[in-house]
């Protein structure tokens, strides 16, 4: 039975930087050893990663699934879909919460942006609710999430 992932309560800084692995390209056979915050973003599931790595040995960029832990040989899109699968529940509803509390904040600044416009019978209205969500949801909301986010973080290194 495979570990679960530890829900801890540090900060990205004081994460153990000496944990790394190993994974090989497929394309090339090239081997490369990640760590330190490259491999903190690579095994955690609810962050994104662009679904591509670049090889280090061939200098190529290819899809995560042309990669696989040289020690399991699973590619690196099963082990991100397996444990994400795994993981608590609270990092789960988080991960959608999340982007739910981005969406209200977008809608907020079109219903302010309607509203300045009905007021004022201008277009502006609209521009003005787009600055206004744009505002709230780049601007407020990492205020909102960044705490509760770090309460609920997890250290996924370990989990191979």
């Amino acid at each position: 039975m495979k570990p679960q992932p530890v829900l801890n309560y540090s900060t990205p800084q004081s994460l153990d930087a000496s944990i790394q692995r190993a994974c090989r390209h497929n394309g090339c056979g090239g081997e490369m050893v990640i760590g330190g915050k490259d491999f903190v973003r690579l095994t955690d599931p609810f962050v994104s990663v662009a679904g591509t790595l670049h090889c280090a040995r061939c200098l190529r960029t290819d899809w995560l699934a042309s990669f696989h832990w040289a020690d399991t040989g699973e590619d690196l899109v099963s082990y991100r879909t397996r444990v994400r699968k795994a993981a608590p529940a609270a990092l789960k509803i988080w991960s959608a919460a999340q982007l739910v509390v981005i969406v209200s904040f977008d809608l907020i600044g079109i219903i302010i942006g309607a509203f300045f416009g009905v007021i004022t019978g201008t277009h502006a209205g609209g521009v003005f609710g787009a600055v206004v969500g744009f505002v709230l949801a780049v601007g407020l909301g990492p205020l909102i999430l960044w705490p509760i986010s770090r309460m609920l973080r997890a250290d996924f290194r370990r989990y191979l």
